[in-house]
């Protein structure tokens, strides 16, 4: 008797270790994930079971068998009802003053404000809109979708004269109206802001937010079109300087987001910008983000290998090719991407400071992407700068980071604009080391430091698309 208990035992353990699990698991995911995501921000178009698999099967490989459809149509039905006022207002969109108030009072803008909604229904009727409206000068876009631009063709720096800097106002994520606000004040004391928004009612909204949070609106110009998200670094244009009259035109950059939904509008943002600002735009012949792309100015790029995952029929070889030839850069420098790191860009670990001198990201030992970061540090103080010098290497030490965290937050992933840096703070004891070495490292800059701890991956230099100053001498602004 006591052998057959045994293995009665035996048996029921068995079945006992193969049911749990796959009952009791799902149900502490499911919790999980709900609690963790509840008070962020989600774009619409994400919330589908193979975005939510892709972006939680790599934020936790652990779990990502149990990420069953059942599954994922329970967390996203959650999160969708957790969300509904800002996805019902992308599907069905905004187009009265009336519903833009209720949108305002609904999300708790109007609360923070401190106005009633017929304040705000009196407020809207005294903007007038033309004001701060860029005017589109062209009806159509002119683009090209074969040849490069003409030679000689250069990239400029961030760090040379910029007119304006390209944002899209996070108009579905009301948590972060406040960051932006700020964002948009430190960029106007050095250069105009260009405020991506859909239509009229949410400019009104917007610009009464912004002068509820006392920001002039003398460099704040609003453009009218659509976008899904918030990476204007990724989806907007990259401007180029074309010919022997070095002439501003747009390099419009297929965008990817890794086992996403087509971002349709995003697609098409420097096709807008291009017909608006009336500046040619150029195809590029490869899929890539503007994330991944950062200069020197002087014909030096640096850029992350997850260009070559994503575009399997480019080699090295051709991509440097594609380089030269629509950005002038006849150097091309790369590293393997981080493995598990979602947006493969490089503005997230190393930054230009000037011609000779590179920021690079930095982590304590047993970090996740620790040796990544030291190799990389390591091979750059190798190599020369297009002055014959070695790059001096400015560490950056990130916030402290625990291996499983949703978060990747880098200090590196900052905005130079006309002798200012704006660099993101994520409200943590790490912040004040961070603007210091800025301080120390980039001396005759002002550094302002901006929270952006609601975004858990991706900030300043991600949200943000800088138009270089000669184009003001090509367009009417």
């Amino acid at each position: 008797m006591s052998v057959i208990l045994g293995l009665a035992i035996l048996l029921a353990g068995g079945i006992l270790g193969w049911w749990l699990p796959k009952k009791i698991v799902p149900i502490f995911i499911e919790k999980k994930i709900v609690k963790e995501t509840h008070g962020f921000d989600f774009p619409f178009h994400t919330l589908n079971n193979k975005s939510l698999r892709t972006f939680i099967g790599t934020a936790e490989p652990k779990i990502y068998p149990y990420l069953n459809d059942k599954l994922l149509s329970r967390i996203n039905a959650r999160i969708r009802g957790e969300h509904s006022l800002y996805i019902q207002a992308a599907v069905k969109g905004i187009n009265t003053d009336a519903k833009m108030v209720d949108y305002l009072e609904k999300s708790g803008l109007l609360n923070e404000m401190k106005i009633t909604s017929n304040e705000a229904i009196q407020s809207f009727k005294l903007i007038d809109c033309a004001m701060n409206k860029l005017t589109q000068e062209a009806g159509f876009a002119r683009y090209n979708p074969i040849s490069p631009p003409d030679l000689p063709v250069r990239l400029p720096a961030e760090f040379e004269p910029i007119g304006a800097v390209v944002l899209s106002f996070p108009i579905y994520y009301p948590l972060c109206w406040e960051t932006h606000s700020e964002f948009i004040k430190q960029i106007t004391s050095k250069a105009s802001a260009f405020v991506i928004v859909p239509n009229e009612c949410w400019q009104k909204a917007a610009t009464l937010y912004l002068t509820q949070k006392n920001i002039r609106l003398e460099s704040v110009k609003f453009l009218h079109f659509l976008t899904d998200d918030v990476w204007t670094r990724d989806y907007g244009p990259t401007t180029v300087l074309s010919g022997g009259n070095e002439r501003p035109v747009f390099i419009w950059n297929p965008y990817y987001i890794i086992d996403q939904a087509y971002y349709k509008f995003d697609a098409d943002a420097t096709a807008a910008l291009s017909m608006i600002l009336d500046v040619p735009a150029y195809r590029l012949p490869m899929v890539i983000e503007g994330g991944n792309i950062i200069t020197d100015g002087k014909g030096t790029m640096i850029m992350a290998e997850s260009v070559l995952d994503i575009n399997p029929d480019i080699d090295k070889e051709r991509l440097e090719q594609i380089v030269k030839d629509y950005f002038g850069c006849s150097r091309l420098v790369t590293f393997p991407p981080l493995k598990g790191e979602l947006t493969g860009h490089i503005d997230m670990l190393v930054k230009f400071v000037d011609e000779d001198a590179l920021m690079v990201i930095s982590s304590k030992k047993g970090y996740k992407w620790y040796d990544d970061f030291e190799n990389m540090a390591k091979r750059l103080a190798q190599i020369k700068s297009v002055n014959g010098k070695n790059y001096t290497i400015v560490r950056v030490p990130m916030p402290e980071i625990d291996n499983s965290a949703y978060n990747f937050w880098s200090y590196v992933n900052s905005l130079t604009v006309n002798k200012k840096v704006i660099v993101p703070i994520f409200n943590v004891q790490e912040d004040k080391k961070a603007l210091e070495i800025y301080k120390t490292a980039m001396p005759g800059y002002e550094i302002v430091g901006i929270d952006f701890h609601r975004y858990p991956v991706g900030s300043v230099h991600c949200q943000s698309k800088e138009i270089y100053k000669k184009v003001f001498n090509y367009a009417s602004l």
